[in-house]
């Protein structure tokens, strides 16, 4: 295969973009503008489930930005929004830990720019993951805390932020967010 070879795109990595992401979701947005929901790919070797591959994320609510946009402006803006969730959720997560506004804000920034974030955001799937996971990680602990503390409110509105951004970030890519689920969990449990 062509896409095999190295030096086809120069990056292996990126290679997957153009090759498997930027398809499936021009794939998705002509399926769901025309009004089917997109069960079978039949463009890829003799047809393949599309809804059933993990990669497609077809009811991830950020990924219909590919339907009502351009697929390549759709591409920076689900990017965009990935890495400002990442920023505004590490932050909250900071300050939720107890750290001060300044730590707070230097974790933001760590993980706003740090060179794993800007590597993978370009992959829609495992952006959402990145995205979600502080938030996952703030339920964990609000969660634990509600717990100890007794809280039934507390503990409700917890337990719904921590499902909540848990299936965002299975929605996203879910063979990944699987340890995003398994960390969570172990802080809940061990707090």
């Amino acid at each position: 295969y062509s896409y095999e070879r190295p030096g086809f795109i120069g990056h292996t990595l990126l290679s997957d973009l153009v090759t498997q992401y930027y398809p499936q979701r021009m794939f998705l947005a002509r399926e769901l503008l025309a009004g089917r929901l997109p069960l079978w790919n039949p463009y890829l070797f003799a047809g393949t489930p599309f809804l059933a591959e993990a990669n497609t994320s077809v009811f991830y609510p950020i990924n219909w930005l590919f339907v009502i946009l351009p697929t390549a402006y759709a591409f920076g803006l689900v990017a965009w929004l990935h890495i400002t969730i990442t920023a505004i959720a590490s932050w909250l997560l900071g300050r939720f830990s107890g750290v001060s506004a300044y730590a707070s804000l230097l974790v933001a920034l760590v993980a706003f720019g740090n060179g794993f974030v800007a590597l993978w955001v370009s992959i829609p799937d495992i952006g959402g993951v990145i995205a979600w996971a502080p938030v996952v990680m703030i339920g964990a602990l609000w969660l634990a805390h509600a717990i100890g503390h007794g809280n039934i409110y507390r503990q409700s509105q917890a337990a719904l932020l921590f499902v909540g951004a848990n299936l965002m970030a299975w929605l996203a890519q879910p063979d990944t967010s699987f340890y995003v689920t398994v960390i969570s969990g172990c802080i809940v449990t061990g707090k």
